[in-house]
């Protein structure tokens, strides 16, 4: 099983399906949510040191098709922290904003 996230948002829902099957056109709006980098970091924590033999090669190709490289890890960390703080600053001066005219 492979699994992505990518949010829908004209209908504003979540829906899990693997990254070959959503357009190439919306593909970059997988990196705007978080699931998208925790996930990768659970699956690479999950899999990455799995038992030799068939094991072993069902991780990696786990890990091959949910696009996760173990030389990647800090970037799911970096995406993560990046975009927790991107939208809590966003909210912070939205909401600056909003006091000052309320």
């Amino acid at each position: 099983l492979c699994f992505q996230t990518f949010i829908h948002f004209p209908s504003s829902f979540l829906c899990i399906v693997a990254p070959c099957y959503i357009l190439v056109l919306f593909r970059w709006s997988q990196y705007l949510c978080s699931i998208r980098y925790s996930s990768a970091l659970a699956m690479l924590y999950e899999f990455e040191d799995c038992e030799p033999g068939i094991e072993e090669e069902n991780c990696a190709r786990l890990l091959e098709r949910n696009n996760v490289d173990p030389d990647d890890a800090w970037f799911f960390w970096l995406g993560m922290w990046g975009v927790f703080l991107v939208f809590r600053l966003a909210a912070l001066l939205i909401l600056q904003k909003n006091s000052k005219t309320f």
